[in-house]
C-alpha cells in the first residue's frame, strides 16, 4: 500500500513531461505565426503605448516552461504551484471563470447610513438624500451580475490575456485597470491575444485603460488613486472587480486594495476643502483685478 502513492506520482509525473514535449514541439511548429502575433502587438504598443513597448523590447522570461495545447492554445508550468497554469483548454476555462464572475460579481460598494439627533448641517442632508434614495428605490429591483455597460474595471491578474479577451467580448468598459505583477506572464500575452483589438477598444468614446505591470500591492494601490483623480472619484464607489488566478503577489494586492479602500471615497473633511479653496484662489489671482477708488481715505 505505501509503494502506490509514490508509482502513481512517478506515473502522473512521466505522463506531464510527454504532454509537455509534445506541447513544446507544437510551439515550434507554430513558431512563425506566434513570431508575427508577438510584432503586430509589440507595433501597436510602440504606436499607443511605447514605454510598454520599451519595457519589453528585447525582454528575457524566467519562466521557461512554456508550450501549446492541441488546440493551439498557449499554457505554461508554474513552479510555484507544480502544476499548469490552465486545463487542457485554457480559453474555454477562460470563457467558464468569466461567466461565473459575470453571474456573482465582485465589486465595491459604498453604504451610507442615516445618523440621528447629530446638529450637523452636513448629516441634515445627507439624511434628506437618504430619504431621497429611499423613494427613488420604490419599485425597483437591485441588478443582478455584470451589467452591459461598466464604469470602472479592475482586473487582478492578466495571465494570458485569454480571461481579458472573454470579458471585453461580452461587456463594455469604460476605464479598465489591469494588475500584473509577474511581468512573464504579460511577455506571453504578446503571443497569446491580439492586443490591437484590446487597445483599439479603449482608444475612443472616452475611454481608458491603465497598465499596472510589475509593480508590488502598495504601489499599484496609489498609482491607481493618481489615475482615479483623473477619471473622477464618483467611479469608485462601483468598481467591478475580476481575479483572474490566485498567487501570493496577487492576493496582496487585493488584500491592500480592500484595506485602503476609504481612501478612494472619502475625503479629508475640513482640511479638504481648504486645499480646494487656496488651488482656485491661487489659479484665479493673476486674473483678478483690485478696485481703487482714489476719493477713499484712512481715518484714524
Amino acid at each position: 500500500m505505501h509503494n502506490e502513492e509514490p508509482t502513481s506520482s512517478l506515473e502522473h509525473a512521466e505522463a506531464f513531461a510527454s504532454l509537455f514535449e509534445k506541447g513544446v514541439e507544437r510551439l515550434k511548429e507554430h513558431d512563425q505565426e506566434l513570431t508575427d502575433r508577438y510584432i503586430r502587438n509589440m507595433t501597436v504598443f510602440s504606436r499607443i503605448m511605447p514605454h510598454i513597448y520599451e519595457s519589453f523590447q528585447g525582454y528575457q522570461p524566467q519562466k521557461r516552461h512554456v508550450y501549446m495545447e492541441e488546440n493551439g492554445d498557449l499554457n505554461l508550468y508554474r513552479d510555484d504551484t507544480q502544476t499548469p497554469l490552465f486545463t487542457s483548454k485554457p480559453k474555454q476555462q477562460a470563457a467558464d471563470k468569466v461567466a461565473q464572475a459575470f453571474q456573482k460579481p465582485n465589486k465595491t460598494v459604498l453604504n451610507l447610513e442615516r445618523t440621528e439627533n447629530h446638529p450637523s448641517r452636513h448629516v441634515h442632508y445627507s439624511n434628506k438624500m437618504l430619504d431621497q434614495i429611499e423613494i427613488q428605490l420604490q419599485g425597483l429591483e437591485e441588478a443582478e451580475g455584470w451589467p452591459e455597460f461598466v464604469g470602472s474595471t479592475i482586473l487582478f491578474g492578466l495571465e494570458f490575456g485569454y480571461q481579458l479577451e472573454a470579458i471585453l467580448a461580452q461587456r463594455s468598459i469604460k476605464h479598465l485597470y489591469i494588475y500584473e505583477r509577474d511581468l512573464d506572464l504579460f511577455y506571453y500575452s504578446l503571443f497569446a491575444i491580439e492586443w490591437e483589438n484590446v487597445l483599439e477598444t479603449f482608444n475612443n468614446d472616452g475611454r481608458t485603460i491603465h497598465f499596472f505591470l510589475g509593480t508590488n500591492a502598495e504601489d499599484f494601490t496609489d498609482k491607481y488613486l493618481h489615475q482615479l483623480e483623473e477619471n473622477g472619484y464618483f467611479m469608485a464607489p462601483e468598481t467591478y472587480l475580476y481575479v483572474s488566478y490566485s498567487s501570493l503577489e496577487n492576493n496582496a494586492a487585493i488584500d491592500y486594495f480592500k484595506k485602503h479602500y476609504a481612501r478612494q471615497v472619502m475625503g479629508w473633511g475640513f482640511f479638504d476643502d481648504a486645499l480646494i479653496g487656496i488651488a482656485q484662489g491661487l489659479t484665479s489671482l493673476p486674473k483678478t483685478k483690485i478696485a481703487h477708488f482714489p476719493w477713499a481715505r484712512c481715518f484714524t
